[in-house]
């Protein structure tokens, strides 16, 4: 697995990017055409800001690229073993210090 990530620190807030890609490979080690997983790239974005010093708003968003865990039984073929789309997520939050 090949990974990117960059951090950003601007007073008075965070910015982080994380972008990681893996190659096809395989899963279980079993008979001559074991189980492999597709090729995926998953870029993530995470935000926070602070408010004064009591207050920090916050956002992410999750698998930004849309892709699926895919999952083979026969890598030649292809035949699907699992196949998850989870969509995209976006997160927004606010934290309060006492």
């Amino acid at each position: 697995m090949t990974s990117a990530r960059e951090v950003m620190a601007l007073s008075p807030g965070v910015v982080m990017a994380r972008a990681p890609w893996a190659a096809p490979y395989s899963t279980a080690v079993c008979g001559p055409r074991p189980p492999r997983k597709a090729e995926s790239l998953n870029v993530d974005l995470s935000i926070s800001y602070d408010i004064g010093d009591h207050v920090t708003l916050s956002f992410e968003g999750i698998n930004l690229t849309d892709q699926v865990d895919e999952r083979w039984i026969n890598s030649e073929r292809q035949n699907n073993l699992n196949y998850e789309h989870t969509g995209r997520e976006f997160v927004f939050g606010a934290r309060y210090r006492f």
